[in-house]
Order: C-alpha cells, then sequence, then structure tokens
C-alpha cells in the first residue's frame, strides 16, 4: 500500500490494491487512470498468482488497456514491448501497472444470413466455414533475473555480490553486451535510449545493466557489489535523477570475478561500463567531502527503507555523522547510513 503523511502524492496508470491493512493512506493526487486508492478504473482485476516479481494480469482485467500512452513507457517490468492490444479490439493502449499483457490478435466471426427457397428449387449447396486465420505471435523475452542470478551465467557480462537482505528484491536486466544492445530472436532488444545519454554512448559501450527493485526499495543498506565484464571506466546514472546525470565513479576488482570491473551501488540505475575515460582531458576533480560529526541532529523516517516488511513505521533516532548528503545512524546497534532525501531532520544536522 502508499502511506502519504506528507504533501500530496501524485501516481498514474497504476495499481494499488489488495494490501493487507489497506492500500492508501493520506492525500493522493491521480493524474492519469489507476485502479484502487479512488482512481478511475473499478471492476474485476483479475490477477495471476505472484510470478518472478510481478502479478499477471488475467484475461477480463479491467487494468488490460486501460492506461494512458502518453505517460507509458516503452518496455514492462519484464523487458516486454508496451503498449500492446491485450484485449483484441485492434487498438494497442498500454495496461495499468509493471506488466504488459500480450497482444490478442481479433479474428472476424462469419455470419450466416437465411433465406428463402422456393418450391421446386433444389437445396443449396454446403459451403464450406471459413477458418480462421492462424497469426504466429513472437513470444516476450524471458523474466530479468535476480542480480546474484547472473553469477551462474557462463560467458555472463554481469556479477554481483549483495547481502542475503536485499538480494531477493534486486534485479539486474541488461542493455548491452559485448558492445551491442542485447538481442531477442533476431533483434535488438533494447536501443540508445535505454541509456538516454548521447555523450555516453560516444564513450564506447561495452557492457550496460539497469539494476531495479522490483517491490520499490529504493537503498541498499550497506551497499552492494556490481560488477561488468571487461576493463574500462565505469558511468553511474541514478535511477532518482530525471533527467538521468552521468557520473564517473571509482572502480575496482574483485578475486571471485576474474576479468570483470565491479564497483558498490547504493541505489537503483543504470552501470555502464565504456572503452574511453572522458576524465583523462578534465581538471582536477574537487576535493572529497569531509565528515561531520553531529552531538544535536534528530532525523525521521519511514523504517520501510531498511526493510519493506516494515514499511510504514516512521523512526526518530539521533544522527552521529554526515557526509555528503548521508546522515549515519545506529539501528539496534548497527550503524546505518540513510539518504538525506529520505529523511526529515531537527537540531544542528550540518549541510
Amino acid at each position: 500500500g502508499i502511506v502519504n503523511d506528507e504533501g500530496t502524492l501524485t501516481i498514474s496508470n497504476s495499481i494499488i490494491a489488495n494490501n493487507t491493512g489497506g492500500d492508501c493512506i493520506g492525500t493522493i493526487n491521480h493524474t492519469g487512470p489507476n485502479y484502487g486508492c479512488g482512481g478511475s478504473v473499478t471492476g474485476n482485476l483479475n490477477l495471476g498468482p505472484f510470478t518472478g516479481g510481478y502479478f499477471p494480469l488475467l484475461s477480463g482485467s479491467v487494468a488490460i488497456d486501460a492506461g494512458d500512452d502518453s505517460i507509458c513507457p516503452s518496455t514492462d517490468q519484464r523487458g516486454a514491448a508496451r503498449p500492446l492490444d491485450g484485449n483484441g479490439d485492434g487498438t494497442a493502449t498500454c495496461d495499468l501497472g509493471s506488466y504488459e499483457v500480450d497482444e490478442v490478435v481479433a479474428t472476424a466471426t462469419p455470419t450466416v444470413t437465411p433465406t428463402e427457397t422456393p418450391l421446386g428449387t433444389p437445396p443449396p449447396t454446403d459451403t464450406p466455414a471459413p477458418t480462421a486465420e492462424v497469426v504466429p505471435t513472437v513470444p516476450p523475452p524471458p523474466p530479468t533475473p535476480l542480480c546474484e542470478d547472473h553469477n551462474f551465467a557462463e560467458g555472463g557480462v554481469v556479477r554481483a555480490s549483495i547481502a542475503d537482505s536485499l538480494g531477493y528484491a534486486v534485479n539486474c536486466r541488461v542493455l548491452y553486451q559485448n558492445g551491442a544492445p542485447t538481442q531477442w530472436l533476431g533483434g535488438d532488444l533494447y536501443n540508445a535510449g535505454a541509456i538516454g545519454i548521447q555523450g555516453v554512448l560516444d564513450l564506447g559501450v561495452i557492457q550496460a545493466v539497469d539494476i531495479f527493485s522490483p517491490v520499490g526499495m529504493s537503498y541498499f543498506n550497506g551497499g552492494a557489489v556490481f560488477c561488468l565484464r571487461g576493463q574500462g571506466t565505469l558511468i553511474w546514472l541514478a535511477a532518482k535523477n530525471a533527467p538521468r546525470v552521468a557520473e564517473v565513479i571509482g572502480s575496482y576488482e574483485v578475486d571471485d570475478f576474474p576479468g570483470f570491473t565491479c564497483a558498490t551501488l547504493f541505489e537503483p540505475g543504470t552501470l555502464v561500463l565504456v572503452r574511453d575515460n572522458p576524465t583523462q582531458s578534465m581538471p582536477p576533480l574537487p576535493a572529497a567531502p569531509q565528515r561531520q560529526t553531529l552531538t544535536n541532529c534528530t532525523v525521521t523516517f519511514d523504517i520501510g527503507v531498511i526493510s519493506s516488511s516494515l514499511s510504514g513505521i516512521r523512526a526518530e533516532l539521533p544522527a552521529t555523522a554526515f557526509v555528503d548528503g548521508g546522515y549515519q545512524v545506529s539501528l539496534n546497534g548497527v550503524e546505518v547510513w540513510l539518504s538525506a532525501d529520505l529523511v526529515t531532520t531537527s537540531g544542528d544536522c550540518g549541510e
């Protein structure tokens, strides 16, 4: 469900339903069609069982072809193209939620009009009924695997090391591999738009992976290690920035993943390994931010950013340090870093 206790939350093309304890708390602004929380779409949602991080829409669901194409992404959570004609009316329209139903091909049903036959007229010859045309459909690509599942792919271009408490909720979608977009059934599954910044493409993309959380995890507590096959420079595009901002980040090698270039990341986004290093002709970078020790600062936050099962429970804790947009707190004896945009502060909390 959604708990919004500050300001107004805007949602569109979404499904919020069947949550324990209620679906919505707080002010919700519907800027497009939604199911649940007072949205414009109502009726039988008809969801299938939870599969691979999502609930598929079954035939007859009111969410099929009920979205707004003007705000619809080009792929769904599985990487399948959207919009598709999921209800067979001849028009491709986005579905609500993160799952796009496969295309349904409408076929015409022959109609028979009775006619009067004069007496003495021979009976008409039987005419074979028309045969419905069978139109082949292209199967969708396989679901996007968990990041650590890539570790078992021989010749794969992604490796990851993630804590057990996070690994179940972090998926890795390979956008580019070995210098070319990922292929599916002989064609490009993705294109340059998946990275979206021409300056990054000009550096010579070797590998690229989209790191995301189907369950909505926005912070990887303690960090997680992600590696791409090959040698080069790592570029990071955090998902929270719109439009995306490309950053050159530090990298290192891991003994468990020889031949890979690795980095520690704390949030969803797109990681790109490029051939050229754009910093070689740049002026020196500014000095690293200094750690500020705090003695009179309190931060308030939703514990759901640490454990999704505790979403909606707010905690107020003293912060002991501040470094470049993050606060350090002690939670049950464990030191935890929280992004500044996930907390509210009171007292002397640094800059």
